[in-house]
């Protein structure tokens, strides 16, 4: 009887255990979807000694927004070496403001596994340790804004387009009304001439 038990017991555990792994499964692919389909990446990072900052985690679409594995985005130097060159003073700017306890919302270049250049939202939060006074670590979020940033350039572009040619419209228009003054001065000063005759020979007619 003893042994019919652990029998019972023991395929009672493999049965619990399968029905385990196919919820943890469900669960990773509804995860996995929800990934797939938000613009958004959590990440959480640790200040080490010297202020170095070390990647701790990441959580959502962050593959389908870099391109990287996380193995390969430390590789490339995770967010600072894989940052747009020319907005590395903004990312240097950002954590002396992290360092002061304070949090930061910036819209920062970063350049993709495939080179591709993608505008991204990071809102940062430092974690603050009050005993030392120092921060030891941040966590926040990155949204791609690639989509919304690109329209901004595009309508920009087009009413540097419009500026312009409102500018060269203008400048024709003004070229046009100095031509018509002085057009009208030469027929003026052509037309003095003869009327001054017609008025003196109208006079000696009329005495």
């Amino acid at each position: 009887r003893q042994a019919v038990q652990q029998a019972l017991e023991k395929r009672q555990f493999w049965k619990d255990r399968i029905a385990s792994e196919e919820r943890l499964k469900i669960s990773e692919e509804r995860y996995r979807l929800i990934s797939s389909v938000t613009s958004d990446y959590m990440f959480s990072t640790i200040v080490e000694a010297g202020n170095e900052l070390a990647h701790d985690w990441v959580a959502g679409a962050f593959e389908e927004i870099t391109g990287y594995t996380m193995e390969e985005y430390r590789i490339a130097g995770g967010w600072r070496g894989t940052l747009f060159p020319e907005d590395r003073a903004l990312d240097d700017e950002d954590i002396r403001t992290l360092m002061q306890n304070k949090k930061v919302i910036r819209e920062i270049r970063t350049v993709k596994k495939n080179g591709d250049i993608l505008w991204v939202m990071v809102s940062a939060h430092p974690v603050w340790d009050s005993e030392k006074n120092h921060l030891v670590g941040i966590y926040g979020a990155v949204k791609d804004i690639n989509v919304r940033k690109k329209a901004e350039e595009e309508l920009n572009r087009v009413n540097l387009n419009l500026n312009q040619l409102v500018k060269d419209r203008t400048r024709e228009l003004e070229i046009l009304n100095r031509t018509k003054d002085k057009f009208f001065s030469i027929i003026a000063h052509d037309l003095k001439g003869p009327v001054a005759v017609i008025i003196a020979s109208t006079e000696v007619m009329l005495k």
